[in-house]
């Protein structure tokens, strides 16, 4: 590409160069060498236990790199207790986003408001469960447990139910900095105009779970409906409002590209 520059004091013309800087070359996965994804070259040295309570294990994990270098981090481990008082070692947890669908009013986000000792406040979240032992032998057993688990936990913690799974994701890290924690992400859509399927009583589903409240939040304004939350001093969990970012991103290109029940068939 090229153009005429002019000086101003001489009046010469002369024709100058622009070059378009080169943007570096995207990798898709399809493209990456296996050998970028071995962890194989990250060799184990030691692993300690600094300190062992009742839901969580400190150790402090030494390796060497992929360029031999030796280097160490401090992890943090869930534990879980099973029914009968031992630990699981495999747990999972589930996490539901589940839809509430009626044909007259707008959809809504269920979620849960519950206080966290952790963050010392309340916090705004969905509703989640642990697999103590997550099915893995069979194909296909794994997301049938999964999706199972998301509508019992729905159900016990909301009174709503469902039998909508539209999607179940593999697992996810929790928080891969810190812990070693997984979660998967379920999907789900509730018929809000079946009586049979709402349990929803004075924001308490039953005498069980009397210190969680159940939420309704209209899908329609969610970004801004949370951060008014935020403003009340209610912590909103991560994954929430990065679901609530994503919806906001749907809307928009909805509106440039596509049709107005293409994005509610994306929930």
């Amino acid at each position: 590409m090229s153009t005429i520059n002019i000086d101003a004091n001489t009046g010469n013309s002369r024709k100058i160069s622009l070059t378009t800087p080169r943007m570096p070359a995207m990798r898709r996965l399809s493209d990456i060498d296996n050998n970028c994804l071995d962890t194989s070259v990250f060799k184990p040295v030691d692993e300690k236990l600094l300190f062992n309570g009742n839901s969580v294990q400190l150790s402090k994990y030494t390796f060497e790199d992929s360029t031999g270098v030796i280097k160490s981090a401090e992890i943090i481990k869930r534990k879980y207790s099973v029914a009968n008082g031992s630990e699981a070692e495999d747990a999972l947890s589930v996490l539901s986003i589940a839809i509430l669908r009626r044909h007259i009013l707008c959809d809504c986000l269920l979620l849960i408001k519950q206080y966290r000792p952790t963050l010392k406040s309340y916090v705004l979240e969905f509703p989640a469960k642990i697999i103590e032992h997550p099915v893995v032998e069979e194909e296909g057993s794994s997301d049938e447990e999964t999706g199972e688990t998301a509508i019992r936990d729905v159900e016990d913690n909301t009174g709503y139910k469902s039998t909508d799974i539209h999607h179940i994701s593999p697992e996810t890290a929790l928080d891969p900095e810190l812990c070693d924690g997984k979660i998967r992400l379920v999907s789900l859509v509730i018929d809000g105009d079946d009586p049979i399927k709402n349990g929803f009583i004075n924001g308490h589903h039953n005498e069980k779970h009397t210190e969680i409240e159940v939420h309704q939040v209209p899908i329609n304004g969610l970004l801004d409906r949370l951060n008014e939350y935020s403003k009340r001093g209610v912590v909103v969990d991560s994954r929430v409002y990065a679901f609530a970012i994503g919806l906001k991103k749907g809307e928009k290109l909805a509106q440039i590209h596509a049709k107005p029940e293409d994005i509610e068939s994306a929930l």
